[in-house]
């Protein structure tokens, strides 16, 4: 049973999450927000930084030499890391992960049942898959654009909002599972003494 929730995890889309180890360059202002939606632009890191702009993030952490950017967003006051890389070797791949949803150890009551959520949602869901590294119980959500012809704004936003909905909705179910531990055995009660037979009169 377990075998095969974790293969409906990990085969969902063949994707896994990208690193984000090593160091990042330090927080930098963003570049001017790019402001048109439909056209669509050739990934790089610096488009990327021009539609975060738009966003009005205030901090990134950036890492030239992987392409990568970091950033923390609200939403519905949920605090949510999010990370995007740029991958492929034409760099026409965009990995965006929305980073420690929650953090799942096997030794959690909650363990088989936030699995069996994450296996539910990567069945139901249609922008990104759900994740989960046994070596530190980090749980993501993850997607990948193949962006060979470009990038709009409008088709980076309209998966960046369905992904916050999205990790909103299962950190709650999630959260909701590994914080309800099932409830104690009741020691079974002895069966009642029978009472002792009384004596026939007159003995």
């Amino acid at each position: 049973m377990l075998n095969r929730i974790l293969l409906a995890i990990l085969l969902c889309s063949g994707i896994f999450p990208a690193a984000v180890s090593g160091e990042t360059g330090g927080e930098k202002t963003p570049p001017p927000a790019v402001q048109d939606n439909t056209s669509p632009k050739k990934l790089s890191l610096e488009l990327l930084l021009g539609y975060l702009g738009r966003w009005e993030i205030k901090h990134m952490e950036i890492n030239q030499e992987r392409k990568l950017v970091m950033f923390d967003v609200r939403y519905e006051n949920m605090p949510m890391r999010f990370t995007m890389s740029i991958a492929g070797d034409k760099d026409n791949m965009l990995v965006v992960s929305v980073r420690n949803v929650v953090t799942l150890k096997e030794d959690n009551p909650g363990f088989l049942a936030a699995l069996k959520i994450m296996a539910v949602e990567n069945y139901n869901i249609i922008v990104g898959c759900w994740g989960w590294d046994p070596s530190d119980g980090e749980v993501t959500l993850d997607y990948t654009f193949v962006a060979a012809s470009g990038l709009a704004y409008a088709d980076f936003e309209t998966v960046l909002d369905a992904m916050l909905s999205i990790a909103e909705s299962g950190k709650k179910k999630l959260d909701a599972a590994l914080n309800t531990a099932p409830a104690p055995q009741q020691p079974a009660s002895a069966p009642a003494a029978a009472a002792p037979a009384s004596e026939p009169a007159g003995l």
